[in-house]
């Protein structure tokens, strides 16, 4: 994202809420926002404060660090000029926002690495549906295992896009219902029968039990899952 690894986007991240009380928002902009940039492209932030004086501390805070580009730091005020407010008014886009308390709020950006982070575990999940389970209870359990990691990164996702969209929610059953509202999801019903048999999981020493949640996720869930995902990469990407 912005020709930056994950790694590097997450330390800009943790500077800033260093001052997360200070910030209302920050936008990347220029080469790296527009994606013409090159590898070695510097890193342009406009930032918005609550309070005066901490751009100098905010600069020399990414001067320290180890990262291995140049981070040049401009607080936007109504005196900056004319051309570059334009460039980030046109090319910027939010990596990170707080509320009046200091409250981090869910960016997209976020929302993007969670979709890559859940579409990763569900290629692994199909990858071992693939592996015929009967010819070695390690396919068994190491299957049922792959499924329980889905799940949990399927409602966190779910949970970060509808807090991203302004609802807030709590449990898994109370996102599988809002996750219908808004259409991310085409049955609560079945996402919440997912859930309760996810919580049978803890009982696979019992081989029935094992063998039923494998069918079930064989031929039910992990269709959820996959229809979960397209859904998610029409609203993200």
């Amino acid at each position: 994202m912005y020709g930056l690894s994950e790694t590097d986007f997450f330390k800009i991240i943790d500077i800033l809420k260093k001052y997360k009380e200070k910030i209302e928002w920050v936008k990347i902009f220029g080469s790296r926002s527009r994606g013409d940039y090159k590898e070695t492209s510097d890193i342009d932030l406009a930032i918005f404060l609550r309070v005066n004086n901490i751009i100098d501390d905010i600069r020399n805070d990414f001067y320290e660090s180890d990262l291995k580009y140049t981070v040049d730091v401009i607080e936007y005020t109504e005196n900056i000029g004319e051309n570059i407010k334009r460039n980030i008014e046109t090319d910027g886009i939010l990596i990170y926002k707080t509320n009046e308390k200091g409250g981090i709020l869910m960016n997209e950006n976020k929302l993007k690495y969670k979709l890559e982070d859940f579409q990763k575990a569900l290629k692994k999940l199909e990858i071992a549906l693939e592996k015929d389970a009967h010819l070695d209870e390690l396919y068994l359990d190491g299957t049922i295992q792959r499924f329980e990691f889905v799940y949990e990164l399927s409602w966190k996702l779910m949970k970060s896009y509808l807090e991203y969209q302004g609802i807030e929610v709590v449990s898994p059953r109370e996102t599988f219902r809002e996750g219908f509202k808004d259409g991310i999801i085409h049955d609560a019903t079945e996402w919440i029968n997912l859930m309760i048999n996810r919580n049978r999981t803890s009982h696979t020493y019992n081989e029935e039990t094992a063998w039923d949640i494998y069918d079930k996720i064989k031929n039910e869930y992990i269709n959820l899952f996959k229809d979960f995902e397209k859904e998610m990469i029409k609203k993200i990407d």
